[in-house]
């Protein structure tokens, strides 16, 4: 009962990481959104040297593990950058993390945004407007990736996990990581939930399209 007691009282704490899981995946899912659609634009392109350097910055991205980009930004990327008048702007672990796993949703915008085109430009409306909830399962994905920035500093929900574990001394750790995935499945509900309301509009709207 103690235990159950000290997760609720630690409920805002830990809300508080996970609001930053949900920053991370939307500044990512943003990021490489845009990123996919440039390279998107490259593939449709009618010249062969556009088109290949689109196919190969995808595969490069492709075939990189998320958990090794996050390692080699967090590194390289600067905690503070110079400008004008010595004024120094701080950039939070939590931005080179995102930007490292935009290389998922970059790879997924670039080949399904490209197919999804070509469908629409073939007059299949619906089964090109499937690309908006796709995007949006993909979205889940990246959050549930986002745990892993912990293991570069950044502050979100498994982050403060071990911080409630270590300030109350616990030794079964176990309940504590389970309540923290309770977080991530009830969000996920939803947005799935959204994901098929949104499918299921676009279907029954465009059907035969």
């Amino acid at each position: 009962m103690d235990r159950i007691g000290s997760l609720i009282a630690w409920t805002p704490f830990l809300f508080g990481g996970f609001s930053l899981n949900i920053l991370i995946a939307l500044t990512a899912t943003a990021l490489g959104t845009v990123a996919g659609a440039l390279l998107c634009m490259m593939m449709l392109s009618t010249r062969r040297l556009p088109q290949m350097a689109a196919r190969g910055v995808c595969a490069f991205f492709r075939n990189i593990p998320t958990l090794v980009l996050v390692f080699y930004l967090a590194t390289f990327i600067p905690n503070q950058i110079v400008v004008w008048d010595q004024h120094v702007i701080d950039l939070p672990k939590w931005i080179s993390a995102s930007i490292a796993f935009a290389a998922s949703p970059l790879g997924f915008t670039a080949w399904n945004l490209h197919a999804s085109i070509l469908a629409w430009r073939s007059g299949h409306k619906s089964e090109a407007l499937l690309f908006i909830p796709n995007l949006i399962s993909g979205f889940m994905i990246t959050l549930l990736a986002s745990s892993t920035s912990s293991l570069v500093g950044v502050n979100e929900i498994v982050s403060r996990c071990n911080a409630l574990i270590a300030a109350n001394g616990m030794t079964n750790t176990i309940p504590v990581y389970m309540y923290a995935a309770l977080f991530f499945v009830l969000f996920c509900i939803l947005t799935t939930s959204l994901a098929k309301f949104v499918k299921g509009h676009i279907v029954k709207r465009y059907s035969g399209t």
